[in-house]
């Protein structure tokens, strides 16, 4: 029985360290672990799916373990292709990287993907989650969109609520694509190394088209990038247009309270006016009260007087003495 109490406690402790660890995530997303992932059925191309991600706070989602990719075909609809945030780096076939910049340390690619015919052109990879495979598809294809960010915490550390949280996460996203740049220029220098080097044929060929797709891909990243800058340059003004009201608020706020401290004093002060006044109008009352009693108490003692010497007077016993007999006194 003991026994039994012990694991039930420890049933009870270990669920409510779970609870209080809890991530929230905002209304309609999903959560996975400590991410919040959310699903958009707008078609786009990779580009602007980017885009309508970084809008939300967030990026496109990036995998790294079967249990995630299983839950993300769960929340996802059958048959239906979404973007992901995998982007080929260079025109080699397994050159692959999350734009999130986390490590790409997990594949689930459909059989015979990527694809290796003109594989030398910008590639991105969508997820088709009727057997939740992989398939290397281009940018310019137009499909759904998974985003992710961090969950929420219960303690209040918040990502992605309200102007200012949205402009660190795109700061972030900005950091990553500016670290994904140096990437690239890196790559497009050993390209141009090996180009010079003593090779021909193929070899040759095979540089000057890493250098053209590593070039296209710092194109679209460059244009992202400005995106971004121009949101949160956008996002400060909102965040200066929110100063503006806050102060604005606090002002108003301040008045509301002097004037309902004004308005407490005026009510206590004629509380106090009325109960002074309702004061005198009771012992005023009461002073009528008093005097009328006193006036019909007078009375009635005076009547009584009167009635208890007019009753003294005509007692039979103290009747006057006859005439006659006063006579014969004489």
């Amino acid at each position: 029985m003991l026994n039994t109490i012990l694991i039930l406690i420890a049933t009870l402790f270990t669920l409510w360290l779970k609870c209080t660890s809890c991530i929230n995530c905002p209304k309609n997303w999903f959560r996975y672990d400590n991410k919040c992932f959310f699903v958009n059925k707008t078609k786009a191309s990779f580009k602007d799916t980017v885009i309508n991600c970084n809008s939300l706070g967030a990026t496109l989602v990036s995998i790294h373990s079967s249990k995630e990719n299983q839950f993300i075909r769960h929340i996802t609809e059958e048959s239906k292709i979404y973007w992901t945030g995998g982007l080929q780096m260079s025109g080699f076939q397994n050159d692959f990287t999350w734009i999130d910049t986390s490590q790409f340390d997990f594949t689930h690619w459909f059989p015979r993907q990527p694809k290796t015919e003109n594989f030398y052109k910008t590639y991105c990879y969508g997820i088709t989650f009727l057997n939740g495979y992989w398939h290397a598809t281009n940018c310019g294809f137009l499909s759904r969109q998974i985003c992710q960010k961090q969950g929420n915490s219960k303690s209040g550390v918040l990502t992605n609520v309200g102007v200012f949280s949205n402009y660190v996460e795109l700061k972030k996203i900005q950091i990553s694509l500016a670290q994904l740049i140096k990437y690239f220029n890196s790559q497009r220098q050993n390209f141009q190394i090996n180009k010079q080097q003593p090779a021909r044929g193929r070899y040759q060929q095979h540089a000057d088209k890493g250098i053209s797709v590593i070039e296209k891909n710092m194109h679209f990243f460059n244009e992202i990038l400005k995106n971004i800058t121009l949101m949160n340059i956008s996002i400060k003004r909102l965040q200066f247009k929110q100063r503006i009201v806050a102060e604005y608020a606090r002002e108003v706020n301040d008045k509301l309270l002097r004037t309902q401290v004004s308005l407490v004093a005026t009510q206590n002060e004629l509380k106090r006016k009325a109960g002074s006044i309702f004061t005198f109008t009771v012992l005023g009352f009461v002073f009528i009260v008093w005097f009328a009693l006193s006036i019909f108490i007078f009375l009635v003692y005076k009547k009584f007087m009167y009635l208890q010497y007019y009753v003294k007077n005509r007692d039979p016993l103290k009747r006057r003495t006859p005439l006659s007999t006063i006579d014969m006194k004489k």
